[in-house]
């Protein structure tokens, strides 16, 4: 059985984005090659307010948002 993770979603689920933007941050953070850090500099950019480990936690799979997917 699955261990349930509690508490918030991931910011990274449902991150406030104009929609071209989400599609690029989909495909970067599907992408090997690009670094976590130059993904949370670009999410700082956009003016997003999501943490460097939120980023790192996700890459891993081992966030909230993957649980519930």
């Amino acid at each position: 059985m699955e261990r349930v993770r509690k508490g918030p979603r991931c910011t990274l689920y449902e991150p406030r984005l104009a929609p071209k933007d989400v599609e690029q941050l989909r495909a970067a953070l599907q992408a090997p090659e690009v670094a976590t850090a130059s993904i949370w500099r670009w999410l700082e950019k956009k003016g997003a307010d999501i943490g460097l480990d939120a980023v790192k936690r996700h890459r891993r799979r081992e966030c909230h948002c993957r649980r519930e997917a």
